[in-house]
């Protein structure tokens, strides 16, 4: 299948490229709630999400590991909940894993904190739209960061 489970050190680990194994999926059309689901299903309990991004803060060059504390939802039309009915409320004020963060910015040459605006793709963002997120003072820009987040909160991942 699409998901390779391994050992990392004494950790086992799944990993499921988001966008299919031959890059077949566009970042609005990633099956996210189909890929959340198969993870818990495999017991999978944390999720590491990495993924490419556009700097929109110039101390952000090529090759910066930055891992944001917030993000902002700039999509359309993505199925981003497993409730799709019931009065069922999510906390998402921090859509980060705090532990998960604090293990990944311990690292050497890794910047903690930025909020990330996720844009629906595929299209890059104009230069007016970049300009505009940097003025609202998002630090970096990116297509598939939501609705991973929230819907592994959801599963309580």
């Amino acid at each position: 299948g699409a998901i390779t489970v391994g050992t990392v050190g004494d950790h086992e680990v799944a990993f499921l490229p988001r966008h299919g194994v031959n890059h077949e999926f566009s970042p609005h059309t990633v099956p996210y709630r189909a890929n959340m689901w198969a993870l818990r299903a495999l017991g999978v309990r944390r999720i590491f999400g990495p993924c490419a991004v556009g700097s929109l803060d110039p101390q952000f060059g090529p090759g910066t590991m930055v891992v944001p504390d917030q993000l902002i939802d700039r999509t359309s039309g993505r199925a981003d909940t497993y409730f799709d009915s019931g009065g069922i409320h999510v906390a998402f004020a921090d859509p980060y894993c705090p532990s998960l963060r604090a293990a990944v910015t311990a690292l050497p040459d890794v910047v903690d904190g930025g909020a990330m605006v996720v844009i629906q793709g595929p299209r890059f963002s104009t230069r007016a739209e970049s300009q505009w997120f940097a003025n609202q003072g998002f630090r970096l820009v990116n297509m598939t960061g939501y609705p991973e987040s929230v819907l592994a909160r959801e599963l309580e991942m």
